[in-house]
């Protein structure tokens, strides 16, 4: 374990994890102090000619209980307590994506962590990962006025609206994240080994398209995949539960 006055290169941790888990309680919009962070890394993005990541609700709660427990243990480490990884702390806040990344760091205040990572080939590599699409932070303060933040991307392209039984079975609602510089995009879920389709409800927005699709009596979970230029773009395992 290293003290949070230790500031040096930090490791990024990215694994990936094949099973359903539990959904956790909504978080918050990110406040005045995580959106400084979210947009100054959308701003690095942009120069770079890379995407932007919107805020995820899943990986912002994943970000803010991460950097608390972090500022009661005072150290930074990508390895909770109880020995998860970034992207088991994602998947059990209720995200969909497959892969999750993660940066640290401690410092003053929020430049200067933002700096810190800039100056770190590994942070601002993970920054400008064209393959993250969300992103959510978190920021707890420790002792001697110094702030611990962590900085959760993941994968994710789907967000649920509504889940809900019916006469007919499963009722799945939400909006998948299109990339518009790829052009028009295909999205089917499979579960059991079937096929499902999706119901464009509202495609307004050529970034988000609102979709429903009802699966059998049963049907706990679900994976979607995105599928632009005749290629997997993405994919999302969804749990359905009510």
């Amino acid at each position: 374990m290293r003290s949070l006055r230790r500031t040096g290169a930090r490791r990024i941790g990215v694994l990936i994890l094949f099973w359903a888990v539990a959904l956790a309680a909504p978080a918050e919009e990110p406040d005045a102090d995580e959106h400084r962070i979210l947009d100054f890394v959308n701003e690095v993005r942009s120069r770079h000619g890379v995407l932007p990541v919107r805020f995820d609700v899943s990986a912002a709660d994943a970000a803010r209980s991460h950097a608390a427990d972090l500022a009661v243990r005072r150290t930074l480490s990508h390895v909770g307590p109880d020995g998860s990884r970034v992207v088991e702390r994602y998947r059990r806040s209720g995200g969909t994506g497959l892969r999750a990344g993660e940066n640290l760091g401690a410092g003053d205040s929020i430049p200067s962590i933002l700096n810190g990572w800039m100056s770190s080939d590994a942070h601002r590599a993970n920054m400008l990962d064209a393959g993250w699409k969300t992103a959510g932070i978190g920021i707890a303060a420790i002792e001697g006025e110094r702030i611990v933040a962590v900085l959760v991307f993941s994968c994710s392209r789907w967000d649920t609206d509504e889940v809900r039984r019916t006469g007919g079975g499963v009722e799945l609602t939400g909006r998948f994240a299109a990339d518009s510089l790829s052009g028009p995009a295909e999205a089917f879920f499979t579960s059991g080994g079937r096929r499902y389709g999706l119901t464009v409800l509202d495609d307004v927005d050529p970034s988000s398209v609102r979709t429903r699709t009802l699966f059998p009596p049963g049907t706990s979970v679900a994976e979607l995949t995105i599928v632009e230029n005749g290629r997997i773009a993405a994919s999302d395992l969804v749990l359905l539960v009510p």
